[in-house]
């Protein structure tokens, strides 16, 4: 099932290749609570788990999900990363810096994922702004060899956008009965046992 494929990507991530994953969902689907099992999996495993949203309307404000992002990464791993990302990625005079932007997203995690694997959850992908779907483009392209996973909720004309044509794609339908057994406990706040 789904979780399974999830865990596939993680495993391999904890062996050193890097995965962007696209949960792609209409409405009601359950790909946030696919979201929150993967953060929970990662947390069990270990990893710096880093989270952000885009909420509708954010898509009027450039770089708000990477700012978002940023902040995420530097309270869940190592903040000498980079100094000030936050002061890096001012906008100026209305034009985004998404070349810098992107390496400084990339550099966090790649200096995180030296210390231990990564995982960024971003959901509602779809209200991102454009200057963060172009970051994130960037940077995930230039982060294969970290220990780094990248997983985003979106709708299925987000996922369309070519930006993110090279992101691993797992469209969600119905769950089969161990998966929805699994995250039925997971929202319930109940221990999660995969074997089961």
């Amino acid at each position: 099932g789904l979780l399974s494929s999830l865990d596939q990507v993680m495993n391999a991530t904890e062996g050193g290749q890097h995965a962007s994953v696209l949960l792609v969902a209409d409405p009601g689907m359950g790909s946030t609570s696919l979201l929150a099992y993967a953060c929970d999996s990662a947390r069990r495993r270990g990893w710096t788990v880093a989270q952000a949203s885009a909420p509708d309307g954010a898509s009027e404000i450039s770089l708000a999900l990477v700012h978002d992002l940023v902040h995420s990464l530097r309270t869940a791993g190592d903040r000498r990363a980079v100094q000030n990302p936050v002061a890096a990625l001012q906008v100026h005079d209305d034009e985004c810096e998404v070349g810098p932007a992107s390496t400084i997203l990339r550099d966090l995690v790649a200096e995180a994922s030296l210390q231990r694997p990564v995982l960024v959850a971003i959901d509602d992908l779809q209200s991102a702004d454009e200057d963060s779907l172009a970051v994130l483009s960037l940077a995930t392209g230039r982060m294969p060899g970290t220990r780094s996973m990248v997983v985003a909720a979106a709708r299925p004309a987000a996922a369309a956008d070519p930006r993110l044509a090279t992101w691993q794609r797992l469209d969600l339908g119905p769950l089969d009965e161990r998966d929805a057994i699994i995250l039925l406990r997971q929202s319930l706040g109940e221990p999660l046992d995969a074997t089961q």
